[in-house]
Formats: C-alpha cells, sequence, structure tokens
C-alpha cells in the first residue's frame, strides 16, 4: 500500500459558502436517484442523476458513469468506513459536484495520470483508509464544515483546479500511474 500524506496540510483558496443556522445543511436534494439495472449496472442518464457510495456498492463493476446532465456524487463518511469500496465514477458531460459529507482533511487525495482524483476516505488517526473513489470529469467538489463540536460552519467548495492545486501543494508526489 502506498504511503500517502493526510489532507490536513491542504491550503485551501476559494469561497467559503455560509451555512444557514435554521436550516440542515445535509445533501444537496433535486436528483435522480439511480439504481442498479436487471444486469447489476448503474448508469446515468441526461437529466441530473444523484449517485452515492451505496449506489457504486450496489453496481456489480464499481463503476458508474452519470452521464449528460448535471450530476452529483455524495461521498458520505458513514458509507465512507466501508472498505470494500473501490470504485470509479464519472460525472461526464455538464456542471457536475462531488458533495463530500466530511472536511477536507477527513480524504487522502491521489491525482491519477488519466486526470482523475482518488478521494480515500481516513477510518482513524492511525491514517487507515476506508472508501475509496476514483472522481473523473467532476467540476466541483464541496466539503461539509462539520467541527469536532459537531456544530456545521462552512461549507468549502473547490473548483477540480483548486482542489488540485491543493493536493499539490501538500503532497508534491500524489501523482500516480
Amino acid at each position: 500500500m502506498a504511503e500517502y500524506e493526510t489532507a490536513t496540510k491542504v491550503v485551501v483558496t476559494g469561497e467559503d459558502t455560509a451555512i444557514d443556522p435554521k436550516r440542515d445543511a445535509g445533501t444537496p436534494t433535486g436528483y435522480n436517484a439511480l439504481s442498479a439495472g436487471a444486469n447489476g449496472q448503474v448508469k446515468g442518464t441526461a437529466d441530473a442523476d444523484r449517485a452515492s457510495l451505496q449506489t457504486l456498492l450496489h453496481d456489480k463493476d464499481q463503476v458508474i458513469g452519470l452521464g449528460a446532465g448535471n450530476d452529483l456524487f455524495v461521498f458520505s463518511n458513514s458509507d465512507g468506513q466501508n472498505k470494500t469500496i473501490n470504485g470509479i465514477v464519472d460525472g461526464g458531460v455538464g456542471d457536475d459536484q462531488v458533495y463530500f459529507a466530511g472536511e477536507l482533511s477527513d480524504y487522502y487525495f491521489t491525482i491519477r495520470s488519466d486526470g482523475g482524483i482518488k478521494a480515500q476516505y481516513i477510518l482513524d488517526d492511525s491514517g487507515t483508509g476506508g472508501a475509496a473513489v476514483t472522481l473523473r470529469n467532476f467540476e466541483s467538489f464541496t466539503f461539509r464544515g462539520i467541527d469536532q463540536d459537531g456544530v456545521n460552519h462552512l461549507n468549502r467548495t473547490l473548483t477540480y483546479d483548486e482542489l488540485l492545486a491543493a493536493i499539490h501543494q501538500s503532497n508534491p508526489d500524489a501523482l500516480q500511474a
């Protein structure tokens, strides 16, 4: 297993999005939920699709192409503890977003040679890795701001280029073949 630096050293630029404390700052809504078809594969549509780690787990190949809409992939921390998830999600065309239910420092990041970003959930302080997903063709990455006190503070959204820069800055050797 390769050694990775934790993302705690990542310096983030970009805008924070304030969270309304009177409203749940949970997962964005208004997307078509996907499920596996008769052949055990999950396929995106031309509309706005939503997939998650659970969707990926139910796909027989753990490879999902979301299609042509403005899609969303949700990386939840509870499902991130599942070590059997190691898949690929392609946002396809459109303005696609990844929504991480944790903070930036909750994940290891590796830049793939094909331009994809592999995100792996950190299970504990020893750096044990949980679910891992290679993300391709996504334009933005939102991290939910939950502090140690359990209170929602700020969501942080980065563009693809901003996330790449932050990964390179924290670990110049993050490129993987």
